[in-house]
């Protein structure tokens, strides 16, 4: 029995599956690039400037606690009383928490006017003239277009642990007119930690009288 076989030219599989990928790429569209951010510093002028006979003040800082939804690479917005959105082409150049707390040490420094800023623990035998501890309740756009900030926030004095502060802070940005704005949001953000650390910086003013210990 004589067997026939039919045979394609190799051009032509090779002209079959470029086209077939082209087809497929025009389809699926290209993956967008994943942009990155990071909230930054807002220094200020001192409340109160450190006279030259006094040391600057030493201050504790316990790193942030963020609940776990922001825990996250993504950078969350909420879109409903109960709803959240992960933006996985959006996300933050490091870890939120961390970052949350280096820029309101930055900002803290500059009102408070020192240099002795620490994250907790302080060395032995160096306990800080004050400490601060921050838990954020909410940090991310609502649906309403507008970056609620809300945290948890207390300040002791090592030279008497009875003089403690607590207090909740409400913060809220104007309205974002871009939802798709993300660099806006974020400098929305950091709008709203500098204002928390100006209150809370207020805060430790009064307390201390603007002095470190002798």
């Amino acid at each position: 029995m004589n067997r026939t076989v039919s045979t394609i030219p190799m051009a032509m599989i090779v002209l079959v599956l470029t086209a077939a990928g082209m087809v497929s790429g025009c389809i699926s569209g290209p993956t967008p690039a994943t942009r990155f951010y990071t909230l930054t510093a807002d220094a200020k002028a001192p409340l109160q400037p450190r006279a030259a006979n006094h040391r600057p003040l030493a201050v504790e800082v316990v790193p942030f606690r963020v609940p776990q939804y922001l825990d996250r690479p993504q950078i969350v917005t909420r879109t409903g009383s109960h709803r959240l959105e992960l933006a996985e082409f959006h996300q933050w150049g490091g870890n939120l928490r961390k970052n949350m707390t280096r820029v309101f040490m930055q900002n803290l420094a500059a009102l408070l006017d020192t240099t002795d800023m620490r994250i907790a623990p302080s060395p032995a035998g160096e306990p800080p003239d004050v400490r601060i501890e921050l838990e954020v309740l909410q940090f991310e756009r609502c649906e309403d277009l507008r970056v609620r900030l809300s945290v948890h926030w207390g300040l002791v004095l090592t030279a008497d642990p009875t003089l403690r502060t607590t207090r909740i802070t409400h913060l809220q940005s104007p309205r974002i007119e871009d939802a798709s704005d993300y660099a806006a949001m974020v400098s929305a953000m950091s709008g709203l930690l500098a204002e928390l650390s100006d209150t809370v910086a207020r805060a430790v003013s009064e307390r201390t009288g603007g002095r470190s210990r002798a």
